[in-house]
């Protein structure tokens, strides 16, 4: 996965912190899914591919910032189109590799869950249930 460097993001080719335009934790939510989701810069042209990987991402993981109250708060259509213009050095790749990405990561974080309460006899993903020869 990509790393953030805040430093270059930028909106309408102006670095962030000098526009103005975009503050707060939608702009910082939205900049970190662009690394999670393999979409680098929100276009007019790419901004419903972007909601539609970052609502995949959210039906996978749940809210992606949390607000004052510390209550979970969903990326909106709305939210990722106001930020047209904004762009990151995350790493761009395809619908197929970010499904991938989040579902590989759902299903570590599942057999993790499990391994968990079977504490004795840990799950392998690849197959055996720790209970062969029973």
């Amino acid at each position: 996965m990509s790393y953030i460097n805040w430093a270059e993001i930028t909106t309408d080719g102006k670095p962030l912190n000098s526009t103005g335009r975009f503050q707060g934790e939608v702009t910082h939510a939205l900049a970190k899914m662009s690394a999670m989701i393999g979409i680098n810069n929100i276009t007019e042209q790419n901004w419903k591919e972007f909601w539609q990987r970052t609502y995949f991402f959210q039906k996978i993981n749940g809210a992606v910032y949390r607000d004052l109250e510390n209550n979970g708060v969903m990326i909106e259509p709305l939210d990722v189109k106001r930020h047209i213009g904004l762009k990151t050095n995350a790493k761009m790749f395809s619908f197929a590799e970010c499904r991938n990405r989040i579902g590989e990561a759902a299903r570590n974080d599942a057999v993790r869950v499990l391994n968990e309460c079977l504490e004795a006899k840990p799950y392998d993903a690849e197959g055996d249930d720790g209970d062969a020869g029973e």
